[in-house]
């Protein structure tokens, strides 16, 4: 990160909030799986770019966590639009509030940059954005859990 402008991290912030506000909106819509899907690779692009920003062995153990958890739950299965169960409702409303959280980390990136902060504040900032960042693609694929019988309303 630290050899990246304070323009470069800026333009950044605003891509990755661009993505995730439509990622935000796309899941508090009406559940559409194919949609949702869409905005999960979108999303996963944002991840990628901003995990040029950090340590790379960080990057790795938490790409390893998303890759498993992918793997698991095979988040492919939304283009098959299946209604959500109990537990799939409950992680998709979690990805949403990880979702409104990272575009608040990023919107708070934003400011740093444009208040003139030190590179340390500007640096956490973005930890916190990514943090949440990844919280939302873990969340987003678990939104396939197996059905246990128990049919959610989307709200």
């Amino acid at each position: 990160m630290e050899d990246r402008s304070h323009l470069e991290l800026k333009r950044l912030a605003q891509r990755c909030r661009t993505t995730m506000e439509q990622t935000e909106d796309t899941l508090r819509r009406q559940y559409d799986g194919p949609t949702i899907l869409t905005a999960l690779r979108q999303t996963e692009a944002a991840y990628e770019e901003m995990s040029e920003l950090f340590d790379p062995a960080v990057v790795e153990q938490r790409n390893r966590g998303l890759e498993q958890t992918r793997r698991r739950f095979n988040p492919d299965a939304l283009e098959q639009n299946r209604q959500l169960n109990q537990r799939t409702h409950v992680n998709l409303r979690t990805a949403v509030q990880h979702a409104a959280r990272t575009n608040e980390a990023l919107e708070r990136c934003i400011r740093s940059i444009d208040d003139g902060a030190g590179f340390d504040n500007i640096q956490r900032e973005f930890e916190g954005a990514y943090n949440e960042l990844t919280e939302t693609l873990h969340y987003s694929y678990l939104i396939t859990l197996p059905d246990n019988g128990q049919v959610a309303q989307h709200v």
